[in-house]
């Protein structure tokens, strides 16, 4: 009956060993097939991952396995003690019997020696088993983790690579205006230089004529010019004055382009503590003709540049002698 009991317990205990193996093999087989089949392009990475409800059923079948021989292990342990309780019942009753009883009385403690072994062998195992779980269960969670880590860093990989495509396509789409607006600038320009040309066409027939006027004029203006003489000194003040006040308009309005080109100027901290001068030349109607660099950081100016080709066109004052001064204007700019 012993060597009956043994045999399950060992038949037990290979169905044990068995199903740790599996479940290994299955770690195993888990982490080097996510490592050959998923090998992502570029920097990345490598991530084990395992299936988590597979780790529960190989660990509830343990589980199983293990309740089952447990099981059989207190029913043959319960029966070894009912066997014994019965031995020294027959030891009370058969006391005056010493001679017959001493070869039964050898075999039952041979048998309690026999119970005693095998109930500490079965303590180990039931220890060992214990361990076992113990480890299965770290080994699952240490898996468990790993693949929830691995998922956090491909979420955020996929996450930086959508802004990364997202801020690509906002530039692709900036330098597509700005190119537009410096086309339809050159347009503008050419226009604006056509115009000129025409003006300058008109300035010197007027010039003309005014030549033929002023010679008429001269011998009125010889007569006029003792008139005028007292009122030199008086129109030079005046015109001192007129030149003042439109410097001074003038620099209010080039304070007011600056302010439009910061609104759509797009710095980074590269450009921190670097300067830049531009020269700006502009139509009668604020049109931006062109736009040159005169100093300063190239990174900074290019920046500055872009943002005065956004504005494309500036606001221009009433007064022609202020948009005299502003057709041609340097501005500085700094970070």
């Amino acid at each position: 009956m012993t060597t009956h009991r043994n045999e399950n317990y060992t038949a037990a205990s290979i169905i044990s060993l068995t199903l740790h193996s599996a479940v290994i093999g299955i770690f195993l087989w888990g982490a080097v097939e996510t490592q050959i089949e998923e090998k992502p392009k570029g920097n990345s990475i490598n991530a084990v991952f395992v299936d988590p409800s597979a780790v529960r059923a190989q660990a509830n079948q343990i589980r199983l396995e293990r309740e089952k021989a447990k099981n059989q292990e207190a029913a043959r342990l319960r029966h070894l003690e009912q066997n014994a309780k019965k031995l020294e019942n027959q030891q009370k009753q058969e006391a005056k019997r010493l001679d017959e009883l001493k070869n039964q009385r050898r075999l039952a403690e041979l048998e309690m020696q026999k119970a005693e072994s095998e109930r500490k062998r079965v303590n180990a195992a039931k220890k060992k088993a214990l361990d076992e779980k113990r480890e299965a269960e770290a080994f699952a969670s240490l898996a468990k983790k790993q693949a929830q880590e691995a998922q956090v860093e491909h979420q955020r990989q996929l996450e930086e690579k959508k802004k990364e495509q997202e801020a690509l396509l906002k530039a692709k789409a900036e330098r597509e205006k700005a190119e537009k607006k410096t086309a339809e600038a050159k347009v503008e320009r050419e226009k604006a230089e056509k115009k000129a040309a025409q003006a300058k066409v008109e300035r010197e027939k007027a010039e003309k004529k005014a030549a033929e006027a002023k010679a008429k004029q001269a011998e009125q203006e010889a007569a006029l010019n003792e008139m005028f003489s007292g009122l030199e000194s008086e129109s030079a003040s005046r015109s001192s004055a007129r030149g003042e006040l439109v410097h001074d308009e003038a620099k209010q309005w080039a304070s007011r382009f600056e302010g439009m080109i910061q609104q759509n100027w797009i710095v980074d901290s590269s450009m921190s503590g670097q300067k830049c001068r531009l020269n700006l030349r502009l139509a009668p109607d604020g049109l931006v003709i062109d736009v040159s660099t005169l100093s300063g950081d190239a990174a900074l100016c290019r920046s500055a540049s872009a943002s005065v080709l956004k504005v494309s066109k500036f606001p221009m004052p009433s007064d022609s002698d202020v948009v005299v001064k502003l057709r041609d204007l340097n501005l500085n700019f700094e970070r």
